[in-house]
């Protein structure tokens, strides 16, 4: 299944060279590990997605906000800079025939 999402920060882990975390509000769909993502016209694949699930919950008072999430995209960290507010989506799962 593919998803959307818009891109609300950008941040890189030194562990992890030549990706970027994403932190995603407005998911729509399922992220998986393995999607091949497009980012402004940017290709990529999703390395793994946030230990938490992505929730629809606020984490301070409970109430429901659009869902919201991490992933960690193996896309190149020179493409940092302007990410933020952009849409990512996926089509399908390239280990998947």
């Amino acid at each position: 299944m593919s998803f959307t999402a818009t891109i609300t920060d950008v941040f890189e882990i030194p562990s992890h060279k030549g990706c970027l975390v994403l932190m995603l509000n407005h998911v729509v769909g399922e992220p998986k590990k393995n999607d091949a993502i497009t980012i402004d016209g940017k290709s990529g694949k999703i390395v793994s997605l946030s230990d938490r699930e992505f929730s629809d919950r606020s984490c301070l008072t409970g109430q429901p906000v659009p869902r919201w999430g991490g992933v960690l995209v193996d896309i190149g960290t020179t493409e940092k800079d302007g990410l933020r507010g952009n849409t990512i989506s996926s089509g399908h799962n390239p280990d998947v025939l």
